[in-house]
């Protein structure tokens, strides 16, 4: 097996935008009339 390090910022980081596409991927299961509307203020509309 093979160990790979790095910075825990950029663990984070990372963990923070698979949470994104979980989220995205949750929403999208959603029968058409459950889903929710997103408003993005202009820094997550930065991030995204």
């Amino acid at each position: 097996m093979e160990v790979v390090t790095f910075e825990s910022e950029a663990y984070k980081a990372l963990v923070g935008k698979i949470e994104k596409i979980a989220g995205y991927v949750a929403e999208a299961q959603l029968p058409s009339g459950e889903k929710k509307e997103a408003w993005l203020d202009s820094n997550q509309l930065a991030e995204a």
